[in-house]
């Protein structure tokens, strides 16, 4: 079976998240392991969910493991949750917070509602993917989110969050051709 790995380091924007399906569209038709390594400060939701929904849809042909490096905030949280197997290096944070929108733009009472909607639209497909991914209440998940929570890597397991803490990114590098998506700008 081939061994790949993807290194996601980026924010999660249409260009990075862009990247990623083109390197998912190259994947060999056999059985692989595909390891995706995550280190994101988060990024944009719509993107999150469009990397996320590629993952989880993989063919059952790839087995897809994903690990948290260092920092799998926001966003990229959902993005960690598409892996069949979820690691974590053990100095890794993990946040969740609600959603935000930059205003550059005028904005009369219609569009605020609009904007809201999204926000609150944007907390639930969050929590939808965490809830499933722990197998926690939804309930909970989206009141953590709305709190804002910060978690590290023993916090993760223990919620469900990652299934296993490795100390080891080298070895689970071994043997794997790697892609890198390295600070893709907008």
């Amino acid at each position: 079976m081939k061994q790949l790995a993807i290194e996601f380091f980026s924010r999660v924007n249409r260009n990075s998240v862009g990247t990623l399906l083109g390197h998912l569209n190259k994947l060999p038709a056999e059985d692989c392991d595909l390891l995706l390594l995550i280190g994101s400060s988060g990024g944009a939701n719509e993107w999150a969910r469009s990397a996320f929904s590629a993952l989880a849809n993989l063919p059952e042909s790839v087995h897809l493991t994903t690990c948290g490096c260092g920092t799998v905030d926001s966003a990229a949280v959902s993005i960690l949750c598409a892996g069949q197997r979820r690691l974590c290096l053990p100095h890794t944070r993990f946040q969740m917070h609600q959603a935000t929108w930059k205003i550059n733009e005028l904005v009369d009472l219609r569009r605020a509602q609009e904007i809201a909607d999204i926000l609150r639209s944007d907390d639930a497909s969050h929590a939808t993917v965490i809830s499933a991914a722990t197998q926690c209440p939804f309930e909970e998940i989206h009141e953590l989110i709305r709190k804002g929570v910060v978690w590290d890597a023993q916090e993760a397991k223990r919620r469900g969050l990652v299934h296993e803490i490795t100390a080891d990114k080298p070895h689970l590098l071994a043997g794997r051709l790697v892609d890198r998506i390295y600070n893709v700008q907008d």
